[in-house]
């Protein structure tokens, strides 16, 4: 023979300080509740005086339990103080406005090899440097941005003028085409102009684009032209020596020591 027992568990009315089963306390806890808020929200208060702090105080708690008890929130929280679910409530909204904010900044980040210039006695060559950088919509923009701003190894140094810009880098059929500001031309304050340095310059842009597989050649303009002049300058002469005149393909034998001339 088996006897079914059913248990009854009991729990304190916080409004009553007595013990009742659960049932009871929802009851309980639904009369205050409702009671409560019909009060307050049927204007039980003094409507001409309400920079009064007091009236304030209990229009915004009866906003409260007017908003919980439509959700029927709290009936599965007898036992839980008003405080206590209004600080959780808090920290809910400011879960969810840090998510906001703090995703953005979850962008997958890429291992990129930056090509520097080196130079050893007579020789000059291309060293790459290893950077992190965010893989977003503006990546081969920020690659070459990151390019510009230099090495952080002090043997290596920068191959462009700081004060360039990039304007944009487009990617079409495994051509990528970085478009520069004039600075990239007009600036000889610190990079002085010869052949030695143009090649390191190019060949920098180019073999860092080239690292990625879908780039297979550059094509490098300066304020949205491949020829023409700006201030008194040729922009396919770049520097004055090598020249931009063609689309350029990786080079690795620059990874090597060469003779400066």
């Amino acid at each position: 023979m088996i006897t079914k027992i059913k248990l009854k568990f009991f729990k304190k009315d916080i409004y009553t300080n007595k013990y009742y089963d659960n049932k009871h306390c929802l009851n309980s806890y639904n009369n205050y509740s409702n009671n409560y808020s019909n009060n307050y929200s049927n204007n039980n208060f003094d409507n001409d005086n309400l920079t009064d702090k007091n009236n304030k105080m209990k229009l915004y708690l009866a906003s409260f339990f007017n908003f919980f008890n439509r959700f029927k929130i709290l009936k599965f929280y007898t036992n839980v103080s008003l405080t206590s679910l209004i600080i959780g409530f808090a920290f809910l909204i400011i879960c969810f406005f840090s998510l906001i904010f703090f995703l953005p900044n979850c962008t997958p980040m890429a291992e990129v090899k930056l090509y520097f210039a080196s130079y050893e006695d007579n020789s000059f060559y291309l060293v790459p440097e290893i950077r992190k950088i965010s893989k977003d919509e503006n990546f081969y923009k920020k690659v070459i941005e990151e390019l510009i701003k230099g090495p952080y190894t002090e043997q290596l140094y920068t191959t462009l003028p700081s004060n360039t810009k990039v304007y944009s880098v487009d990617i079409k059929n495994g051509l990528a085409i970085v478009n520069f500001s004039k600075e990239i031309i007009t600036d000889t304050s610190k990079i002085p102009h010869s052949s030695t340095t143009e090649i390191l310059a190019i060949f920098s842009i180019v073999d860092t684009l080239t690292e990625f597989e879908e780039i297979q050649k550059v094509r490098i303009i300066v304020e949205g032209k491949q020829a023409g002049q700006i201030d008194g300058l040729y922009i396919e002469d770049f520097w004055g020596h090598f020249g931009i005149y063609e689309d350029f393909e990786r080079n690795e034998q620059i990874f090597e020591k060469n003779r400066a001339e």
